[in-house]
């Protein structure tokens, strides 16, 4: 898993201030050759929902789907 040529890559989401895990987000079925790829496993601690860290992990996610071409 996360290899250059897996189709499954799982990545942690860390606090900034605290450098703790705060939860995970998951990209599979990476098709490199049509250029998609679907969000698998999102999860995230509780107490950090609806204040823009899921969607500030997802832009992460997407940034690095998007260099990784």
């Amino acid at each position: 898993m996360n290899k250059k040529e897996s189709k499954t890559f799982v990545y942690k989401i860390v606090d900034e201030w605290t450098d703790d895990a705060v939860g995970m987000i998951q990209l599979s079925h990476v098709d490199r050759i049509a250029k998609n790829a679907v969000v698998g496993r999102f999860w995230l601690k509780e107490h950090l929902r609806n204040k823009g860290v899921g969607a500030a992990a997802l832009r992460k996610l997407i940034e690095k789907a998007a260099d990784s071409r």
